[in-house]
């Protein structure tokens, strides 16, 4: 009889593990509602999706697969592992040293702490993006409407865009791509860019011991008025920057040059236009 009783018990007891560990496959697999938690120092072997929920990976976590939801905020703490990153609608905050595929969001922020490695390219449609020290971006970042800052030595092994918003490369940060924005302004400090500099309408500073390997572009559309709301875009060259190609500067556009830089002589055209293909 005692034999009988405990096979029952042994039954239940995987019935319910099965039972548990189905549960958890649908959970992560099927694209459900409601928020998803992974504990520190625990792995996940599958991708987390979620419709309507946050997303909540711990310390030194490790998800073997992606982490995705519709409505809802991701947040990875520190030294955790994950695939790509997605939110439609929520901010996505990464601590420091996480290591991550893609990170991308259409509304909302992204925040990135020091010393993470992102191997996809970091996209947002309508929110800032901040880049703590120390971090490694494998391809390009971009957003559409919001501002791009980074703290000191990160890199990004791409481009820097932004359509509208201002965009900030802290000291010792390097950009092999280009750093472009449509109507913002740039600075930067201390860093090296290994394309082309480009603002259509705002602002360029220059600051500290910055290279610029292509050309510094400030060109405003045929359109382009300046108004009571709306300045003459300037571009100020700080002493110790060296840009090694062309700066092509439109008419309409005013400009500071230290005496202490190292470049060339400004070329002026009508307008953004008038520089072709």
């Amino acid at each position: 009889m005692q034999n009988r009783v405990t096979g029952h018990y042994l039954i239940i007891g995987i019935f319910t593990l099965t039972l548990a560990a189905c549960v958890d496959v649908q959970m992560n697999g099927g694209g459900g509602s409601g928020q998803i938690e992974v504990g520190a120092n625990q792995t996940a072997e599958e991708s987390l999706s979620t419709r309507n929920g946050t997303i909540r990976i711990g310390a030194n976590a490790v998800v073997e697969g992606d982490a995705t939801t519709r409505n809802g905020a991701i947040s990875i703490s520190g030294g955790a592992r994950v695939g790509d990153v997605q939110s439609r609608n929520g901010a996505i905050r990464l601590d420091e040293r996480v290591s991550a595929g893609a990170i991308s969001t259409r509304n909302g922020s992204i925040g990135i702490g020091r010393r993470s490695s992102i191997s996809g390219p970091v996209d947002s449609r309508n929110g800032s993006i901040r880049i703590d020290g120390e971090s490694r971006l494998e391809q390009g970042i971009v957003t559409r409407n919001g501002s791009i800052r980074t703290g000191e030595e990160v890199t990004i092994a791409g481009d820097a865009r932004t359509r509208n918003g201002s965009m900030r490369i802290g000291p010792a940060g390097q950009v092999s791509g280009n750093v472009m924005t449509r109507n913002g302004k740039i600075r930067l400090e201390e860093s090296r860019v290994g394309g082309r500099v480009d603002s259509h309408s705002g602002d360029i500073e220059l600051v500290g011991q910055t290279t610029i390997e292509g050309d510094v572009i400030l060109l405003m559309p045929r359109d382009w008025e300046a108004g009571r709301w709306q300045d003459k875009p300037l571009l100020i060259i700080h002493d110790d920057v060296e840009i090694q190609g062309r700066i092509i500067l439109d008419e309409r556009a005013e400009y500071e040059i230290a005496s202490g830089a190292r470049v060339p002589e400004i070329e002026r055209l009508a307008n953004r236009e008038a520089l072709g293909g």
